[in-house]
């Protein structure tokens, strides 16, 4: 039986409706954060590169 053609009680579609709205938002929060460690860790790089380019010279 397939979801769209399931019988769900209003009580179940409002869960099913908070589940999916819980999951969307952990989703975004994740992306967010993922960016900013994406930054952070390119910052990283950009100084590691910057010593190892002083070192060398």
């Amino acid at each position: 039986m397939s979801a769209k053609n399931a019988k769900f009680s209003n009580n179940t579609l409002k869960i099913i409706e908070e589940l999916t709205n819980g999951v969307k938002q952990a989703s975004e929060e994740i992306k967010e954060k993922a960016t900013k460690y994406e930054k952070a860790l390119q910052e990283l790089q950009k100084i590691d590169e910057s010593k190892l380019t002083k070192a060398n010279n």
